[in-house]
């Protein structure tokens, strides 16, 4: 199976949480679904995240790097009056196994409008922990949706996310472009 990085994108909905869910092309695995922005991680990504002996840190941040970028691929077409972010994806140069292989993550600069606390989703280490989903090699990364870091826009519907038409992963003619916003069931314990 190969590797994946979701983001569980919530916002506040009176004392509970909403959350972003996109409908899935038709030629898709699991076409048809609803699901969580994110994906497969590149062959690069991969290539970091299954090397042996590299620190923790790293493999981590690249699994935030590969959500994010993901999350943009899906979510970054959005139309609207808000402001756009600029997320800079930093170059990174890993020697992956002993004899000196190298992977190279280019850098990389996207302007979208998305939530502006994303620009700092790859380094943030304390924000965006990964969930690893059973013993799968999937990951999710929670990203809280904050008024006053964010925007007041990207609390309501002034805020739509839309897949840019180059990707076609997403079916635009559920919900509104292919998204939608859903009552989050809270883990009672």
């Amino acid at each position: 199976m190969k590797p994946g990085a979701f983001l569980l994108l919530l916002r506040p909905a009176g004392d509970d949480f909403e959350v972003l869910l996109q409908h899935r092309a038709a030629h898709l695995t699991n076409p048809g679904t609803w699901g969580l922005v994110g994906g497969m991680l590149s062959p690069e990504e991969r290539w970091i995240y299954r090397s042996n002996g590299l620190p923790e840190w790293l493999w981590k941040r690249v699994l935030r790097r590969a959500a994010l970028r993901e999350a943009l691929e899906e979510m970054g077409g959005s139309e609207s009056d808000l402001a756009k972010a600029k997320i800079i994806f930093e170059p990174l140069c890993v020697q992956v196994t002993q004899d000196g292989q190298v992977v190279r993550l280019g850098r990389k600069v996207v302007e979208a409008v998305v939530p502006a606390g994303l620009t700092f989703m790859e380094v943030d280490e304390q924000r965006s922990r990964p969930l690893r989903i059973g013993s799968s090699h999937t990951f999710v990364f929670v990203y809280v949706i904050d008024g006053l870091r964010d925007g007041v826009g990207f609390l309501d519907d002034q805020w739509r996310p839309r897949e840019p038409p180059q990707w076609g992963e997403v079916d635009e003619s559920q919900g509104v472009f292919g998204y939608e916003w859903r009552r989050a069931v809270r883990a009672v314990g």
